[in-house]
């Protein structure tokens, strides 16, 4: 059986998880800062995604500095 630990958050939702405001998660989104899950019109993220992208994110840059 299969089962899932966590769902899916809109915009909106993953704004208040990472305590920015919705317009950060829409840059972020068109310039391909985050991962993103499309199907159709709909988009979401996977909020343990995000966190690693971020996390990966933030120690190369202080890697390169």
């Amino acid at each position: 059986m299969i089962t899932f630990e966590h769902r899916l958050l809109n915009a909106v939702e993953l704004a208040e998880a990472l305590a920015v405001s919705l317009s950060t998660i829409r840059r972020m989104t068109r310039h391909g800062e985050i991962p993103v899950l499309r199907l159709r019109s709909l988009v979401r993220y996977d909020l343990d995604d995000v966190k690693a992208r971020l996390a990966a994110d933030h120690s190369s840059s202080s890697l390169s500095r």
